[in-house]
């Protein structure tokens, strides 16, 4: 019935061709039926008016008989006009208006074209369908996958498929730009998705809904894919790292360097009037963590890369290269430094003097510190070149402070420094005089100076004490006062000495220290001196109270006090301590059974008291 209908639509009159058209398509679209889609063009399509349409009789319409539209009829741009954005259609047209458009296209297009593809259908390529364009791509059914792309040999296109709440969705990427997705929803129809310009990836895309309001199962999905564009800008790349081995060029393994300057200019060509050329600053920025630095978009061009050189460093490649930017490619620059040759970092030197007591050369804990001791330190020179010997240079003297401690710090490395101790009349060093140090960068040596005094008759240090309470006998509540008698016996006048009252607290509470620090029962002065034997004796008086709730005895309140010198020659009178006595009585309760055995002695007392008088007064008579 078709084919009589065109073969009468060719070989007829103009009227007649466009009745046999009208005719076959009225046929073609009652067969297909409610199940009808149609594929709709970009944005919000207009309907043709098809009341009046302009119908031109084309002179001969060239249609052959054996192409056949299964499921739909793509309407494109010339019918339904639509914007560039991309758009979808997620509901089903209603057939009546569709019926209008197609009919009204069809029309027209038969009667102003001989050549059926200026009617806009898309032709159909595989196995007839009409959805797929030329060159395109169907993922039947649509699932997950990666699918090379017809006519691009090596080049993908990967489909993603997943389950949401609203039913299956899609996405896509791929290596060819694409221009139409046509998401196949079985009988719901399809959702057309349009592209311009076009994208190599896009996601979220879908099926119509269905009648139970969920996106339809995927039947297939149709992929039209648009020109490879080449790329119109390059890209430059510039490595910045650390040339160990200062070859000018990049080894494996060598370190690259963050945060160095680079400065991209582009010189434009002479201009005539001046012959000077003008330089354009395209950017100036720093290397990243891995030693990097990227300027993308580019115009293909010839550049200027130039770094900013860092103070202490020396470059190993140019400090200007020049880079030919290509479109579609990146250029890449490496620039090589490596550090300058420092000055050597400095050390310190700390000296340390002390009291060998033990004489065994060694510093032991507890011994004493000594101030005021003067060293030398002495560095020895390069030989001269005119007397070939080696000269002396004098680093520094200095004295040892109150800890025993002499420093000198900012010395150059060396294992050539010497240190002297000037020895004080009547002492003996227990280590060598001379010591040789070395001093190493960002380190501190240390040297120890162990001296001990000669043995010098009549030259000893021997303090005494004692130690005096003002009453002997006390009661509750009574100030005591105590006096510390102290003096030097020996020849050596004493300094820094110490004396420690340790008083019973129990009993007594102090009421004036005499200047002392009082703690923890004890009571202590610290005297620098000097005390020379010559200087006699020295006192301190301080005073207690006995406390008003003591014992219901008798009780000893004992003090012992102690002076004291780490050189004193002589411990035994180092020390002293006073007892005061507390004594306790019974006082004296009426109406007690001690009271009535005391008025009965009494009374026994007073009667033989009378007949002694008695007697005697008659032996009188």
């Amino acid at each position: 019935m078709s084919n009589t209908l065109w073969r009468k639509a060719r070989g007829g009159s103009s009227g007649a061709r466009i009745f046999a058209a009208y005719v076959a398509l009225v046929l073609v679209v009652s067969m297909v039926g409610p199940g009808l889609t149609v594929y709709a063009a970009e944005g919000e399509a207009e309907v043709p008016d098809t009341t009046e349409p302009a119908v031109e009789v084309p002179a001969e319409p060239v249609i052959e008989p054996e192409e056949t539209v299964e499921d739909a009829v793509i309407v494109e741009a010339p019918v339904l006009e639509a914007p560039a954005e991309v758009s979808a259609l997620s509901e089903p047209v209603t057939p009546e208006p569709v019926f209008a458009v197609v009919v009204a296209a069809v029309a027209s297009a038969l009667a102003a074209s001989d050549d059926p593809s200026d009617l806009g259908i898309v032709p159909a390529t595989v196995d007839g369908n009409p959805s797929l364009c030329v060159g395109g791509l169907r993922v039947d059914p649509g699932e997950s996958g990666t699918y090379e792309i017809p006519g691009h040999p090596g080049m993908f296109v990967t489909i993603s498929v997943t389950s949401t709440d609203d039913g299956p969705v899609f996405s896509f990427d791929s290596d060819v730009p694409v221009v139409r997705v046509v998401a196949k929803g079985g009988n719901t129809g399809a959702n057309v998705y349009l592209y311009d310009p076009a994208v190599t990836a896009d996601g979220s895309l879908h099926t119509p809904v269905n009648p139970s309001g969920f996106y339809a199962g995927i039947s297939h999905i149709d992929l039209c894919f648009g020109e490879i564009q080449e790329p119109e800008t390059g890209d430059l790349l510039i490595h910045k790292y650390l040339d160990a081995n200062e070859n000018a060029k990049y080894d494996d393994g060598e370190e690259m360097l963050e945060d160095w300057e680079f400065t991209v200019k582009l010189e434009s060509d002479p201009i005539d009037a001046v012959a000077v050329s003008a330089v354009m600053l395209i950017g100036q920025d720093v290397t990243d963590s891995d030693g990097e630095l990227l300027f993308t978009g580019l115009d293909p061009d010839h550049y200027t890369v130039t770094e900013t050189l860092k103070s202490g460093w020396v470059n190993t490649t140019p400090l200007t290269q020049y880079a030919d930017v290509v479109a579609g490619e990146t250029a890449e620059l490496w620039f090589g430094n490596i550090q300058e040759e420092l000055p050597p970092e400095t050390g310190d030197l700390l000296i340390h003097k002390f009291l060998d007591a033990n004489k065994n050369g060694d510093y032991d804990d507890g011994e004493e510190m000594l101030e005021d001791w003067e060293f030398t330190v002495t560095r020895e020179g390069d030989p001269v070149a005119d007397v070939s010997a080696a000269y002396i240079m004098l680093i520094g003297v200095g004295n040892t402070d109150e800890d025993g401690e002499l420093s000198y710090t900012g010395l150059e490395p060396g294992d050539d420094y010497v240190v002297t101790e000037t020895l004080k009349p009547g002492w003996d060093n227990t280590t060598p005089l001379s010591q040789g140090v070395e001093i190493v960068s960002g380190q501190t040596a240390e040297l120890w100076f162990g001296n001990v005094e000669e043995f010098m008759p009549f030259t000893e240090l021997d303090l005494a004490i004692t130690k005096v309470a003002d009453d002997h006998s006390v009661v509750e509540g009574q100030l005591v006062k105590y006096t510390l008698t102290y003096w030097n016996n020996g020849d050596l006048a004493a300094e820094n000495f110490t004396i420690v009252d340790d008083y019973d607290e129990s009993y007594l509470s102090i009421v004036d220290a005499a200047g002392g620090v009082v703690s923890g029962g004890k009571i202590t002065w610290t005297l620098a001196g000097p005390l020379a034997k010559a200087d006699g004796m020295k006192t301190i008086t301080y005073t207690a109270r006995v406390i008003t709730d003591m014992p219901d005895k008798t009780t000893n309140i004992d003090n012992v006090v102690v002076i004291s010198h780490p050189r004193d020659a002589d411990p035994t009178n180092n020390s002293d301590n006073e007892r005061v006595v507390y004594t306790w009585s019974e006082p004296f309760l009426p109406f007690t059974g001690g009271d009535y055995t005391l008025l009965i002695g009494f009374a026994v007392a007073a009667v033989a008291l009378g007949l002694l008088l008695r007697l005697r007064t008659d032996n009188a008579a």
